[in-house]
């Protein structure tokens, strides 16, 4: 299992996982609760059934033989244990992030994932100016947002307005922002295959 990125902390973990043909093999073999089964099921590609096992293979292994439920928003969580999920996927990348304290977000894109069109609908000015003083992409705070966006938990969020990235730490590779009134830090990785953003643990 190529995890190529696990992070530990005292109140959970991040993990992310590249699906090899060798892993696919185990995906398939995956057992599920009879409701996973259905919607497993009812998912029309491939590509979407391997994303899907892919998930809920790494909350097997790394939490346990736990249910997974999602709520009014559409946000997974576990069924009999505390604590709290976010998953994020793109190909054959996939994130998971546990946190036994407090909500928690995760988002990962392919790094090379053309976002042109929507730029306009999510990045401000002065977020624009962050990343050209560091040389960023873009796609960082696209990511930024939507990790911020599945913290918060509530639908009807506009990226433009609601969500705004104040600062960019380069050397501990960090970022904050806040959603509504909420403030958060955030961790994120750039590589040249995938892009992550995932909610800072508390200190």
């Amino acid at each position: 299992m190529p995890l190529i990125e696990h992070k530990k902390h005292r109140n959970g973990f991040l993990v992310i996982w590249e699906i090899s043909d060798v892993e696919q093999c185990e995906l398939n073999e995956l057992k599920l609760f009879p409701k996973a089964t259905c919607y497993l099921n009812s998912l029309g590609s491939a590509s979407r059934r391997k994303e899907w096992m892919a998930w809920h293979y790494l909350v097997r292994k790394f939490i346990g033989e736990y249910e997974v439920n999602y709520d009014r928003n559409g946000a997974p969580y576990l069924i009999g244990r505390s604590g709290f999920i976010s998953i994020s996927h793109c190909d054959n990348y996939t994130g998971l992030l546990y946190d036994e304290k407090n909500p928690c977000g995760i988002d990962i894109e392919n790094s090379s994932r053309k976002i042109d069109k929507i730029t306009p609908r999510f990045l401000r000015s002065d977020e624009n100016i962050l990343l050209h003083e560091e040389k960023l992409p873009e796609l960082l705070i696209w990511c930024a947002k939507e990790t911020l966006y599945k913290f918060y938990g509530e639908k009807g969020i506009d990226f433009l307005n609601d969500i705004k990235i104040d600062k960019i730490n380069i050397t501990e590779n960090q970022m904050s922002g806040i959603i509504k009134d909420r403030y958060k830090t955030l961790d994120y990785i750039i590589t040249p295959e995938y892009t992550a953003v995932s909610t800072s643990f508390d200190k």
